[in-house]
C-alpha cells in the first residue's frame, strides 16, 4: 500500500513539475477566463497522451460492502448536514475554476486571473488536461457511482444525467487539488 501510495505521489509530481519546468518556455498568455477556456484544443496538456498510465498505480476503490466503503457512505452521509454552512458553500465554489482562484486572494495577496498572473492561469489551464487523463483512466476501469447515487442527500453541484455517468473514483477535484495547491 505504501508503495502504492508512493506512486501515486510521484505521478502528481511528475505532472505538476512538468507543468512547471515548461509554463516558462510554452504556456501561451490566455485571453479568456479559465471558467471560459472551451475553444482550447481537446489535448493540450504538457504530457503525451498515454505518457503517464494511473490506472496501474491507483488501486480498486473499496469493495462494496467493505469496511473501508461504510467508513466512506458515513462520511457522505454526515456531511450532509453541512448544508447552508460556509463549508457548503466553499464547496460549492470549488466547483468553478474562477471561484477557487478567487478564494486563494487572500492567501496570495491578489486574485489570480488572467490579466494579473497570466503565466500561472495558462499553466493551470495546459495542465487540466493532463489532470483528466491522470484521473479518468482510472475512472473508466472502477466505475465507482457517486455517493449520492447510493445514498440519498443533497449535493454541491448541480445533479445532472452527465454527473451521474461520470463514475466517483478517482476524485477529479481531489487529484485537481494538488496542481492548484
Amino acid at each position: 500500500m505504501r508503495v502504492r501510495l508512493a506512486l501515486v505521489a510521484g505521478a502528481a509530481l511528475l505532472i505538476g513539475g512538468a507543468g512547471v519546468a515548461l509554463a516558462r518556455q510554452t504556456t501561451p498568455v490566455p485571453t479568456s477566463s479559465p471558467a471560459m477556456v472551451s475553444g482550447l484544443p481537446e489535448h493540450g496538456g504538457y504530457l503525451a497522451p498515454g505518457a503517464l498510465d494511473t490506472a496501474r498505480i491507483i488501486p480498486p476503490a473499496p469493495a462494496e460492502g467493505s469496511a473501508v466503503a461504510e467508513a466512506d457512505r458515513a462520511v457522505f452521509l454526515a456531511t450532509r448536514k453541512l448544508k447552508d454552512t460556509p463549508r457548503w458553500t466553499l464547496a460549492v465554489n470549488d466547483v468553478d475554476e474562477k471561484a477557487i482562484l478567487t478564494d486563494y486572494s487572500c492567501a496570495l495577496g491578489v486574485t489570480p486571473t488572467p490579466q494579473t498572473t497570466p503565466r500561472l492561469i495558462g499553466l493551470l489551464m495546459k495542465l487540466r488536461y493532463d489532470v483528466g487523463a491522470a484521473v479518468n483512466g482510472p475512472k473508466d476501469l472502477y466505475k465507482r457511482k457517486r455517493p449520492y447515487l447510493v445514498d440519498n442527500g443533497p449535493i454541491c453541484v448541480e445533479a445532472s444525467a452527465a454527473l451521474a455517468a461520470s463514475p466517483d473514483y478517482p476524485s477529479g477535484h481531489a487529484t485537481w487539488a494538488g496542481p492548484w495547491a
